[in-house]
């Protein structure tokens, strides 16, 4: 009748008999010593985490046994729950324990020690937006900006309408043919014209099955030229590459002076869509996400400069298309305005990443034909940083303005 003496309690369902408890509590500090001070600076980080330990004891012939099956149970399964005849039931995650026993009695007493299990920490998403996001929300306003105002045009206008999305459809249609790509996806893309083409009879009554199409085959496009690495570069459009180019030229343009048709503010959200998919300087700006990532890998390519330059280019076309969707928008309208401008707020945001990763960038001038390694060891900068921000004559050495 022995183990009478003992508190009872569980763990996981495992009864356990209780010798001794003890609860370890307190703060997490951080003790700052100062050269030559005699007196440190404390400074209190929140709460330590909550111990408990427990003796367990185990009498009998097995008892050994027993503890040491108990101890795997731990090991295998740290996280659980106590029961504790005072305390009641506490969440806890198994830590380390120590065993001592007499053979003379067959007692075995395990001394586990047991921290207390808190909430989950859940840090908070860094967010960060990517092109495609920026596309698909003015490609989708676009569309359902179209779809209104086609519902509203008078029908002494739906002629010039069609005739002007009939025109820009087999724009594109010329220019999937012209381009050199595969077959087959070259078939991919002229069935969504041609799908496109198809829905244009009926664009009074469906305007929004025609958007659907033109976008899709729009979309293709500009990811088979994509594809094939003729994307805007770090040039701005005017050097861009000619597929690229062409592309761009078959968008053409709009009298700003005057009303715009519902056909040319969808063509012209195309354009921006288009031009943003196609920009190889936005893609990477955007995707670095601190200012010696982005130096890295903008350098090699074409300059901080250009891909700004480029990225200024994009902005000025967005506003002058802001500028023509606020002219006619309408109540209905205006999430396509709503679109444009998070366009423009995202392109300000990359434009002034660069500007902050040409504070980080310092000049030094080096007469001497030095190492790259000694004077990125001198000035505290990474090596591989340094090599892509400025021209290697040598593999080993720099020498002029260096950039760091």
């Amino acid at each position: 009748m022995w183990d009478r003496e003992f508190d009872k309690a569980s763990w996981n369902g495992t009864p356990i008999n209780l010798l001794k408890t003890s609860i370890e509590r307190g703060k997490r500090v951080n003790v700052q010593h100062m050269p030559y001070s005699d007196e440190p600076f404390v400074e209190v980080m929140g709460e330590e985490s909550r111990g408990y330990k427990f003796d367990a004891v185990f009498v009998g012939k097995d008892s050994l046994g027993q503890a040491s099956a108990f101890i795997a149970a731990l090991s295998s399964e740290p996280e659980g729950t106590l029961e504790h005849p005072y305390l009641g039931e506490l969440a806890l995650v198994y830590q380390k324990s120590s065993q001592s026993f007499s053979t003379k009695k067959g007692e075995v007493v395990l001394s586990i020690e047991f921290v207390m299990q808190g909430l989950p920490i859940t840090l908070p998403a860094v967010y960060s937006k990517s092109v495609s996001s920026l596309t698909d929300a003015v490609d989708e306003w676009a569309m359902f900006d179209f779809s209104e105002a086609m519902k509203a045009l008078p029908i002494d206008q739906l002629n010039a309408v069609k005739q002007k999305l009939d025109g820009f459809v087999g724009k594109l249609n010329k220019l999937s043919g012209q381009l050199q790509l595969p077959i087959t996806l070259v078939g991919q893309i002229q069935t969504k014209i041609q799908s496109a083409l198809g829905a244009l009879t009926s664009v009074a009554n469906a305007p929004r099955t025609f958007a659907t199409g033109l976008i899709a085959a729009v979309s293709g496009l500009v990811g088979a030229i994509a594809s094939t690495g003729t994307g805007i570069g770090f040039a701005v459009t005017g050097n861009a590459p000619k597929a690229s180019r062409e592309l761009m030229a078959t968008f053409g343009a709009t009298d700003s002076g005057s009303a715009s048709t519902p056909a040319d503010r969808l063509i012209k959200a195309l354009s921006v869509s288009s031009m943003l998919r196609l920009s190889a300087p936005l893609s990477l700006v955007m995707d670095s996400h601190d200012g010696k990532t982005l130096i890295a890998t903008i350098e090699p390519l074409g300059g901080l400069y250009a891909a700004k330059a480029a990225i200024a280019q994009l902005s000025i076309t967005v506003d002058m298309l802001i500028s023509d969707a606020t002219r006619s928008a309408s109540s209905d309208t205006m999430p396509l305005v709503d679109a444009l401008l998070a366009v423009k707020t995202e392109l300000n945001t990359q434009l002034r990443k660069i500007n902050d990763a040409y504070i980080q960038t310092a000049i030094v001038p080096v007469v001497v034909s030095t190492p790259a390694l000694a004077l990125a060891y001198r000035h505290s900068v990474d090596v591989e940083t340094l090599n892509a921000l400025n021209v290697i004559e040598h593999p080993l050495f720099v020498k002029g303005e260096v950039l760091l």
